[in-house]
């Protein structure tokens, strides 16, 4: 039965690239890498869950450390609080197989935007990079190529929106190639630590440094308050409430500063941390940190890890202690933790900018990418994603606290399915 699926799939891409409603952005007709590749979608739930072994397998082999958001217990705790949640949204997933093994998967969605069908990297809101997960080698290329193509055609998709790729991600070659859109590109800012022999030592790089005076005066500002503690909760059944706690923390500072997040306010943000945090049967390298300052919290971060990279994804202070500097002391006390744990790189994640410039070594630039295959997914990334979109955004970013509070408070409506 695949063998005619695979074959209708790939006429309809060669005929879908001939049709008159078809625009230049489309990538040219797939071609038979080898005999022995077969091409695959993946588009429901239990499909999705028989992969298991076969992404575990293809990620030991071709994972890196930033694919640390392709992993599929990451996605497995996505599908579980997103997935089962958003009646828009159906699973994409390409899988090439040579020889019956696997040598790519392209982790997608198609996402239902009225009549249309927006191709999408799997994870949103909570992966921070889209990437692939592929064998690399001089055949790498056109096994995009083709899996690529085949995507568009058996998703059935009008237009393509693949956010917050990294421009060192496997795909990316790919993208360039297509000559998508870039409509958006922003900087993930990252401390390479490897080569210090230790925390101590990598620090010394900010000796006499102005704001690590200051943080030093903060530090004392705090000790006077209280004594300080750190808490740290690794996967399990405790690691939910502090989850919890953390997101929340996270939402009261956004509202302090009327700012909009609608990812944060959406319960579900909260449900996926609690569980992936709570999990061990399939653990997604989460853990929380809480710097306490004489019993009271005063920061809170949600960190990810894989391999020898760890990433924060949320870090929020109370304003009570803001004077203290929590959110910089919170981290220091982590990047010190991670060194001592073997990490090479803390990864700051996109966008740069604010307290991640003081700290970073360098930073690899981030794109959201977008393209059209019919005239209405080229209206859809022509018109609102490359200027409608943008001006909305600028328009609220330029808008006074109190108008931007009234904004994140209507997002910040119980949003649970």
């Amino acid at each position: 039965m695949f063998n005619s699926i695979q074959h209708l799939a790939r006429s309809s891409v060669r005929d879908a690239f001939l049709a008159d409603d078809r625009v230049s952005a489309a990538p040219s007709p797939a071609s038979r890498v080898s005999p022995e590749l077969s091409l695959e979608l993946i588009a429901d739930r239990a499909a999705f869950d028989a992969l298991e072994d076969d992404w575990n397998g293809l990620f030991d082999r071709a994972g890196n450390s930033a694919n640390m958001f392709q992993t599929f217990n990451w996605n497995w705790h996505w599908a579980n609080t997103y997935l089962a949640t958003s009646p828009n949204v159906e699973l994409a997933i390409v899988v090439a197989r040579h020889d019956s093994r696997p040598v790519a998967i392209l982790p997608l969605v198609i996402e239902r935007k009225g009549t249309l069908r927006i191709l999408a990297w799997m994870g949103a809101p909570v992966s921070q990079y889209g990437d692939v997960l592929a064998e690399r080698g001089p055949g790498l290329m056109p096994v995009l190529r083709e899996c690529w193509s085949f995507a568009i055609a058996a998703a059935r998709a009008d237009a393509t929106r693949l956010v917050k790729t990294r421009a060192d991600a496997t795909v990316a070659p790919l993208l360039a190639e297509l000559g998508l859109k870039v409509t958006q590109q922003q900087e993930a800012p990252y401390l390479d630590m490897g080569g210090s022999p230790s925390w101590t030592a990598y620090a010394e790089r900010y000796a006499g440094h102005g704001r690590s005076k200051n943080r030093r005066r903060q530090l004392r500002r705090m000790e006077k308050l209280g004594p300080i503690a750190v808490l740290r909760w690794t996967e399990g059944p405790d690691a939910m409430e502090p989850a919890a706690r953390a997101i929340e923390t996270k939402r009261a500072w956004l509202r302090e500063r009327g700012l909009v997040s609608p990812a944060v306010a959406d319960d579900r943000f909260r449900i996926f941390f609690e569980s992936a945090a709570a999990s061990v049967e399939r653990p997604a390298g989460i853990e929380i940190a809480e710097l306490t300052c004489n019993g009271t919290t005063a920061a809170m971060e949600i960190t990810v890890s894989c391999r020898d990279r760890m990433a924060i994804h949320v870090l929020a202070y109370d304003k009570t202690f803001k004077e203290c500097g929590p959110g910089n002391q919170l981290i220091e006390q982590q990047f010190a933790r991670a060194h001592a744990n073997g990490f090479r790189t803390y990864d700051l994640l996109a966008p740069g900018g604010g307290y991640k410039a003081e700290w970073a070594d360098g930073s690899v630039a981030v794109f959201d990418y977008a393209a059209g295959f019919t005239l209405a997914g080229a209206a859809y990334t022509g018109l609102w994603l490359s200027r409608i979109r943008p001006a909305m955004k600028r328009t609220i970013e330029g808008l006074p606290v109190g108008w931007r509070g009234k904004i994140a408070r209507w997002f910040a409506k119980p949003t649970t399915a």
